[in-house]
């Protein structure tokens, strides 16, 4: 059988090929490691913004630029109805509970709208009922 013999495994031409797929080997390892050290740094770049307050537009590069006018404009602070303490409760919550807590929060939201709603429309019946005595 070709191929089995020591003397096959000595030739230069299979040392050779093997070397050449070697190198292939370590040039395409060299360069996924490249790849992810660039990663990695884009990825510490983005925490240090979202430190920062920063916020981060994925389409856009990086770089910050030079005008500060731009960066402002750029960079609208989050709105937000929820006082911050009540976001630092929410976030350390499970989901299921965070779901039962904006479930709750829902239900009082429509409670109350439907307490409005009935005291909007005493108003506006003694409004109508003393309009209609002093004709009466």
């Amino acid at each position: 059988m070709p191929g089995t013999g020591r003397e096959d495994l000595y030739e230069p031409e299979n040392l050779l090929a093997e070397g050449v797929l070697s190198r292939k080997e370590d040039i395409e390892a060299e360069e996924r490691k490249k790849k992810m050290k660039a990663l990695e740094n884009q990825y510490h770049e983005e925490l240090k913004m979202e430190l920062q307050g920063m916020r981060y537009n994925a389409s856009k590069p990086l770089v910050r630029s030079s005008n500060p006018v731009a960066e402002a404009t750029d960079q609208a602070p989050p709105v937000s109805s929820e006082d911050p303490e009540e976001i630092m409760a929410k976030t350390t919550m499970s989901r299921k509970k965070r779901g039962l807590y904006e479930a709750i929060k829902i239900n009082k939201k429509r409670k109350q709208d439907a307490v409005e709603l009935l005291k909007s429309r005493k108003k506006k019946h003694l409004e109508s009922q003393k309009s209609g005595r002093v004709k009466g």
